[in-house]
């Protein structure tokens, strides 16, 4: 065997590594998701605690417990609509995973190229 048909045969088996590592599955965008919407609520009850405590609050705490209070609660809604609105977005998306749906996106780019490149030479 010659030098380069090994080297070729080496550099196969590297590339299919690196597409797996790229692609992230539907199952691990989905367990983000739920992660984050988690991580939002847990802020909102925090938020909640934080504000509902404030009778025992010493008057000159009062304005900063408050506004703690206000950015749990803004961060909360932030992780949790955020994530909430993706994970709908995501789940209306069919499934594309793998090389063969690169390769499609990349045809399509293609396509969409030549149709503007012919349309600027018909100017």
């Amino acid at each position: 065997m010659d030098d380069t048909e090994t080297k070729a045969e080496e550099s196969v088996p590297a590339a299919q590594e690196e597409n797996a590592e790229e692609t992230v599955s539907q199952n691990e965008i989905l367990y983000r998701h739920f992660i984050r919407m988690v991580l939002g609520a847990y802020l909102i009850y925090l938020a909640y605690r934080t504000y509902s405590a404030r009778a025992d609050i010493p008057a000159e705490r009062l304005v900063f417990i408050i506004a703690a209070a206000a950015v749990f609660l803004l961060a909360g809604i932030w992780f949790t609509a955020g994530s909430a609105v993706r994970l709908i977005r995501d789940s209306k998306l069919p499934p594309k995973e793998g090389p063969a749906a690169r390769e499609e996106e990349n045809e399509a780019e293609r396509s969409a190229s030549q149709a503007t490149d012919k349309s600027d030479h018909l100017e």
